[in-house]
């Protein structure tokens, strides 16, 4: 059981939410009803789950709410990175190295069936199979890539080693020292791509924006209030991220950490040919706290970083 007031957390400064196409307003859920399903939290979780059950159980009814407005929290506010598999020591014991591989194998099945959904629906979204690459700036983290790229041998994952003139090269920049390419992962522009999520939602479901969730009542029915309604619903699915504490779940072991990040705007023709006019990139740091960095294809820089 949860009750809650719920105070604004998004603020309207997002640059991927500025680049991306305006998405639809939905309205605010007022009344009594009773569903199948409810979601609270419309972001890629809440979408998934979503279209899941709509695959699964079109007949059935699903309220999905949102307390903001849809797709605008985590999901719109991340680097854009789809990945494939990320980097690790390169596995110490056969059982890691499995574990890497099953997690590849999860990482990809999503992969394809968001591959899928982009293109049936046509969403644009920058979407950017060139891979990211795993970079080092310094000497001390060489050996972690090294180990990684004989994991990714050993497992037979398509990947490419880089040196530092050959990164120059691409990238634009002398920062990196050494590099992993993995060739599976996708960039995205990820506010454009939850938009396209939301205007195509299945027909049997129905969204609700700024209707926050403040109360849930466990039982054979769960009971659903917001600041307008109530819903009674036979299964909820709660898809909030960060905020499960803020809903009365999970509050030991679920905590939110604050990033920062930064888009440029348009390098000029004459900036974008002083780098050597890259194709568009994506940079994870071989630092664990290390920056993310990205090209944009439309000629921006990203640059991520943790507080």
């Amino acid at each position: 059981m949860s009750e809650q007031n719920y105070n604004t957390i998004n603020d309207q400064s997002c640059g991927w939410v500025h680049t991306a196409t305006a998405a639809k307003a939905y309205p605010r859920f007022e009344g009594e009803r009773q569903v199948d399903w409810v979601i609270v939290g419309a972001g890629f979780t809440g979408l998934s789950a979503a279209y899941r059950i709509a695959e699964l159980n079109p007949r059935d009814s699903v309220i999905l709410l949102d307390a903001e407005q849809a797709g605008k929290g985590a999901s719109s506010r991340n680097s854009g990175y789809i990945v494939d598999i990320t980097l690790n020591d390169g596995g110490s014991t056969l059982a890691d190295e499995q574990t890497q591989l099953m997690k590849n194998r999860l990482n990809n099945a999503g992969l394809n069936l968001l591959r899928q959904r982009v293109n049936t629906h046509d969403i644009h979204c920058d979407w950017d199979e060139s891979g990211k690459f795993h970079c080092a700036a310094d000497k001390r983290n060489m050996p972690k890539l090294k180990n990684f790229s004989a994991f990714l041998e050993r497992a037979g994952l398509e990947h490419r080693l880089w040196t530092k003139n050959e990164l120059s090269q691409r990238l634009g920049t002398s920062y990196y020292q050494h590099a992993v390419q993995t060739r599976s992962g996708v960039l995205v522009n990820p506010a454009a791509l939850v938009n396209g999520l939301i205007e195509h939602l299945p027909k049997n479901i129905e969204l609700f924006e700024h209707s926050p969730a403040l109360h849930i009542s466990n039982g054979n029915t769960v009971h659903i209030t917001t600041a307008d309604g109530s819903i009674k619903a036979d299964r909820v699915i709660l898809a909030v991220n960060a905020l499960m504490p803020r809903n009365g779940f999970k509050s030991s072991h679920v905590f939110p950490l604050t990033l920062t990040a930064s888009l440029s705007r348009q390098l000029s023709d004459g900036e974008y040919a002083s780098i050597g006019n890259p194709a568009p990139w994506g940079v994870l740091s071989a630092s664990s706290m290390g920056a993310t960095v990205r090209l944009t294809n439309d000629r921006r820089i990203l640059v991520r970083n943790t507080v």
